[in-house]
């Protein structure tokens, strides 16, 4: 293979195209973090060789601010039952709130970009798992 077309192979893979043959080849073989690049121009997320465009989950503004109105409506809602079933307590919905969230976003971060569970991420889900059984079994 020629090194211009392992430089055409990396800006495909998104990693960087300078180097000598040697240094193209290795960094296909195996990609650091530190080989893949970004374009400023560019609205896609690079992450090892995978390309994901996150254009494909944006929703237009109107139906977004109008999506606002029962999320709203729902998460009042949900507070006020929250209060009743925590014997008129808001902090423990709050805690519930907070470790619940770390689980959605981890999920979402894996899902939608592609982001493995690190040990920090595990780390912070066995706490938020804590946290919530805290919440929910503390009498």
């Amino acid at each position: 293979m020629t090194i211009k077309e392992l430089k055409e192979k990396c800006r495909e893979q998104g990693l960087k195209v300078s180097g000598t043959k040697k240094q193209l080849v290795e960094r296909l073989a195996n990609p650091d973090s530190m080989d893949i690049t970004t374009n400023p121009g560019s609205n896609k997320v690079i992450i090892g060789f995978d390309v994901k465009d996150p254009n494909k989950l944006k929703l237009h503004p109107l139906l977004l601010s109008l999506m606002g109105v029962p999320i709203s409506y729902f998460f009042i809602i949900a507070t006020r039952l929250g209060y009743q079933g925590f014997n008129n307590v808001l902090w423990a919905q709050r805690l519930l709130g907070f470790g619940l969230g770390i689980f959605i976003f981890a999920g979402c971060t894996w899902f939608f970009i592609g982001e493995g569970i690190a040990t920090k991420t595990i780390v912070s889900l066995t706490l938020a798992v804590v946290l919530v059984m805290i919440q929910v079994f503390w009498k």
